[in-house]
């Protein structure tokens, strides 16, 4: 290979490094972001009805609370 080859081929392994990386981050932020989400549900499950009822929720809707809540940092709304 020519000197122009190898940057070449340089460019293009770290540039499909960068996806690989990308795309390995976005799916570690999904399933951090899943396991959290899981987390609330549980929580919320594990409350009777009364406290649901206190807090305006069926459990019919916890798992749609659930995953349509947005957080902001330090975990305040």
């Amino acid at each position: 290979m020519s000197r122009a080859s190898d940057a070449h081929a340089t460019y293009y392994l770290s540039a499909s490094s960068r996806r690989s990386a990308s795309r390995l981050t976005r799916l570690l932020d999904w399933l951090r972001a899943e396991r959290r989400i899981r987390a609330g549900i549980r929580d919320l499950e594990a409350l009777d009805d009364h406290t649901l009822r206190d807090i305006g929720l069926t459990r019919a809707e916890i798992a749609h609370v659930a995953r349509s809540a947005r957080s902001t940092p330090g975990g305040r709304r």
